[in-house]
């Protein structure tokens, strides 16, 4: 015997009410977490806006869980003897599973940055390598530094830190942040991993590294 399907019926003045609580809801579960030292700001900014600010920031801050460490063919290269030992200890954090946040830039505490202080020097509340490449970077030392973070150091790892996988490029230093062989061990190493996009054919015009930092802090993502 067939069962009747018994169809509701909400009327788009429900429906329009309905969204804009659940809009409300988020906007201020979203106003809750983000920090400012201009709250007007952000309050009138649309949820949507707040959703990237609240996205970019959340970005940069691993979440603790166990993840298998996949290390460049050029990898261990890269490690300078000094810094083994720490390199060492490191990896073995992030295979554990441990809070990565000692070893983040002291930045990630800026969630957003109002517009006024822009113009004061660079965007404290954007990892420019990060949103472009997705790539991660973290002081090596394990010694207590500054507030929840640890000391900090000349030199850096970087990676692609995925929810189950973390996929380690180098040691580099403070003016690596545009250099395109980054993207290209990437690519080397895991070209099948999702971590780099594919394109057909080559870039129209062959950018130095200097022009991807300039493109960068204009806003702009460029092919390697």
């Amino acid at each position: 015997m067939a069962v009747p399907i018994r169809h509701s019926v909400v009327s788009n003045d429900v429906t329009f009410a309905l969204g804009e609580a659940i809009e409300q809801e988020l906007r201020q579960r979203l106003l809750s977490k983000l920090k400012s030292s201009t709250g007007d700001e952000l309050s009138k900014m649309p949820v949507h806006e707040l959703l990237v600010i609240h996205g970019n920031w959340k970005y940069r801050l691993p979440p603790p869980r166990p993840r298998v460490v996949h290390k460049a063919s050029e990898f261990a290269a890269t490690v300078p003897a000094a810094d083994e030992s720490d390199v060492d200890e490191l990896v073995e954090s992030i295979e554990r599973g441990d809070d990565l946040t000692p070893h983040l830039s002291t930045l990630v505490e800026s969630q957003y940055v109002p517009v006024a202080d822009r113009k004061r020097g660079p965007r404290r509340d954007l990892d420019l390598m990060l949103s472009t490449w997705g790539v991660h970077h973290f002081h090596l030392s394990k010694a207590p530094g500054p507030r929840q973070f640890n000391e900090r150091t000349g030199d850096l790892l970087f990676g692609v830190v995925r929810p189950d996988d973390a996929y380690l490029i180098g040691i580099y230093n403070h003016k690596s942040w545009p250099d395109q062989d980054i993207v290209r061990i990437l690519w080397r190493n895991w070209p099948n991993e999702g971590l780099v996009l594919g394109l057909v054919g080559q870039p129209a015009t062959q950018l130095t590294d200097k022009d991807v930092e300039s493109t960068r802090k204009a806003g702009v993502n460029t092919a390697v």
